[in-house]
């Protein structure tokens, strides 16, 4: 003969069990996706160099915005004063 325990039978409190945790694991909120992968920062860059050969000097300068790129140069011619 099984023994009750309050009169709840070991069946009845396994049946409880089962059906309270089932509505937990329902009730748990699903995984989300993982969100998009952020844009990289957009950032200004600006390179510069100069070069001087022979009393001339050149300097060159690069800039990059976004997906736009621009260079300048810019050429100095040094007169020799006697």
């Amino acid at each position: 003969m099984r023994q009750r325990f309050w009169g709840i039978s070991t069946l009845t409190v396994l049946v409880l069990l089962f059906v309270s945790s089932s509505v937990l694991m329902a009730q748990r909120p699903r995984n989300k996706p993982a969100p998009p992968p952020a844009t990289p920062a957009r950032s200004d860059l600006k390179l510069t160099y100069r070069t001087t050969t022979s009393g001339q000097s050149m300097e060159n300068t690069t800039m990059l915005k976004g997906a736009r790129e621009r260079s300048e140069m810019k050429l100095e011619l040094w007169a020799r004063h006697h």
